[in-house]
């Protein structure tokens, strides 16, 4: 998707953490 290319949509990854709590990560940090 184009979008995806020029980072036109943010896309957050959301990580449950083990107490309950939740941890949402850029995808841009992955790169």
């Amino acid at each position: 998707m184009e979008e995806l290319r020029q980072k036109v949509i943010p896309i957050v990854i959301r990580r449950t953490l083990p107490n309950g709590d939740y941890q949402n990560i850029p995808i841009d940090q992955f790169q």
